[in-house]
């Protein structure tokens, strides 16, 4: 059994100059077992609002002596989002271990408007938070080992 990920933050950026929205992720797991998880095992899929899959990110892993920490950043160019732009803002993120068959699932939601947030948080020195509303994991893997 191999348990991914054991804790799970998400952080919101965005900005202005640069025109970008980033969505970082950052997956800890206590483990002291650390050479048993494999980076390229693990698939982390973002949609926007059910109409915007994101594809474009970049990712490491951070080696601790009590932890591992992967990191997946994704970004989302404005342009991308025009579609979104008036709608609430709902973000749906599926973590899987392709090698275990295991995964979590988070639903992120909020009152606000992609541009309602865009103009009032991008830049800004206030922070936005967005609380997750449904979470669920499969801890245990699905496929049979004999």
């Amino acid at each position: 059994m191999e348990i991914v990920p054991l804790e799970v933050d998400f952080t919101f950026l965005c900005r202005l100059q640069s025109r970008l929205i980033w969505i970082i992720i950052d997956l800890y797991q206590y483990n002291t077992f650390f050479w048993l998880i494999d980076r390229n095992d693990i698939e982390v899929k973002i949609m926007l609002n059910n109409e915007i899959q994101l594809h474009n990110s970049t990712n490491e892993a951070k080696n601790y002596t009590n932890r591992l920490i992967l990191i997946d950043a994704f970004y989302i160019p404005f342009e991308s989002i025009d579609s979104i732009l008036n709608e609430q803002i709902e973000i749906n993120i599926v973590i899987k271990n392709l090698n275990q068959s295991n995964q979590c699932q988070f639903s992120i939601k909020d009152q606000y408007s992609w541009k309602t947030l865009i103009g009032n948080y991008c830049d800004s020195t206030q922070s936005k938070t967005i609380f997750t509303q449904y979470a669920k994991c499969d801890f245990y893997s699905t496929k049979c080992v004999f």
